[in-house]
């Protein structure tokens, strides 16, 4: 949806778009400006944007060419909306948004249901509704991984997302922990030991549906 919307503001709008990304996305084809960057990079170019031309030392002359030309026209957008991913993290969001200060900022969710999971309360300092909450916060994904690494967490849930193919991980390292998935599919380099539970999956032709649709019970 954000990708429909962003060509539409392009092409009926005449909306500029400028775009850095590790990799060779559709979005290319609309951008005034496009710039490819090694992947785990995002995060220090920000510095980059506020003057600090070392830190697009590790991309090739071509993107920093790209880069210096969209610093200078972003410096002359008024109605700027920044529109950013998982790439960018913690300290690195606090650097867009100073870099930036007033521009609107879109922060993408990792998966389909990330947005319905953080509005629940599921982040680890902050309550249903996006309330702050009082006392300690609780641990982020990569805390509570290597926590299940370390033997201190005994059992995960893991409910539509697949940290060890994301994050790099070794699934062998969590064989400390008991873990439970939840998903359509089986991840394709499942933990040991492993609870494995399918939801239920409705189609319009339940006999063509990729996973039988059962459900599982305790």
């Amino acid at each position: 949806m954000v990708a429909w919307n962003i060509r539409t503001a392009v092409r009926l709008h005449q909306a500029r778009l400028y775009t850095i990304n590790s990799g060779d996305i559709k979005l290319k084809r609309q951008s005034a400006v496009y710039a490819k960057v090694p992947k785990g990079t995002e995060g220090r170019l920000l510095s980059f944007f506020s003057g600090d031309d070392s830190a697009a030392a590790g991309s090739e002359s071509k993107s920093r060419e790209a880069l210096a030309t969209m610093r200078d026209k972003l410096r002359g957008e008024k109605e700027l909306v920044v529109i950013f991913g998982s790439e960018l993290r913690a300290v690195d969001i606090a650097t867009l948004v100073k870099t930036f200060p007033s521009a609107k900022f879109i922060c993408l969710a990792d998966y389909a249901n990330s947005r319905g999971a953080a509005d629940m309360g599921l982040y680890p300092d902050l309550l249903p509704g996006y309330q702050p909450m009082t006392g300690t916060p609780g641990m982020h994904l990569q805390q509570m991984l290597a926590a299940a690494k370390d033997g201190k967490i005994e059992a995960l849930y893991i409910v539509g997302s697949n940290p060890v193919a994301r994050y790099g991980i070794d699934a062998a390292s969590l064989e400390k922990a008991f873990v439970v998935v939840q998903d359509m599919f089986l991840p394709r380099r499942p933990p040991s030991p492993m609870l494995f539970c399918p939801p239920a999956a409705p189609t319009k032709n339940p006999a063509r549906s990729p996973t039988p649709p059962a459900i599982c019970s305790w």
